[in-house]
């Protein structure tokens, strides 16, 4: 389940991406995509949540697409569902 950031969020903003643990998880991986399907950004992580440092990868009055995938110790892996992200002019 993805927890954060909301939907839209102003430009210039730090956004943490965070999610819920899925159980039995190893590492999670964290993409973030443009409204044509792009990777704009991802991140790899241990944790269940990651900060994006720069929030010029995501530039304003666009709209964007972020989900998650975990891995497990043996392998499996599990997808999120899509969660649409808009970034605000100031």
């Amino acid at each position: 389940t993805l927890l954060e950031p909301p939907e839209e969020i102003e430009d210039g903003t730090h956004p943490t991406f965070a999610w819920k643990p899925v159980p039995g998880a190893q590492s999670y991986e964290v993409e973030v995509l443009d409204d044509r399907g792009a990777l704009v950004w991802g991140a790899k992580t241990g944790e269940t949540s990651v900060t994006l440092s720069d929030p010029r990868l995501l530039p304003p009055g666009k709209s964007y697409r972020w989900w998650v995938r975990a891995t497990t110790a043996s392998g499996n892996q599990r997808a999120s569902a899509v969660r649409s992200l808009r970034i605000r002019k100031r």
